[in-house]
């Protein structure tokens, strides 16, 4: 394995992956459609599918308008933990626990934040 933790087999490292992973994560959570985003940035549907099932790497202006149209900081995409890997990616359930919450009202949103605390802390 090389530095950057890909293979001499697969042109596509252990952080572009990640970096797909991210990239759907946050287009599920802001409630859009590979169609909708892809058109955003610029982009056939089928490309950006292929970024964000991580055939493709992106570049760095792409990342750029990617940030930009899901109104995120690029560092959002390079979380590392110590040893230089990402940390474990959201779950499609977590993605669209927040996409569901971003549509209720604030209270509801609120009661249900304390109800999963009170949740967690007693399971």
């Amino acid at each position: 394995m090389r530095s950057d933790g890909s293979t001499t087999n697969s042109r596509l490292s252990d952080l572009d992956r990640a970096l797909a992973t991210r990239i759907r994560e946050a287009r599920i959570s802001k409630g859009l459609t590979q169609s909708a985003l892809a058109d955003e940035i610029g982009v056939t549907y089928q490309q950006y599918q292929k970024y964000e099932s991580g055939q493709n790497r992106i570049t760095a202006a792409r990342l750029f308008r990617l940030a930009r149209a899901l109104d995120l900081p690029i560092s959002r995409f390079f979380s590392l933990d110590e040893r230089g890997r990402a940390p474990p990616a959201v779950d499609q359930d977590d993605c669209l626990i927040v996409a569901a919450c971003r549509s209720l009202p604030p209270e509801f949103v609120k009661a249900f934040r304390d109800l999963v605390t009170v949740m967690a802390r007693s399971g």
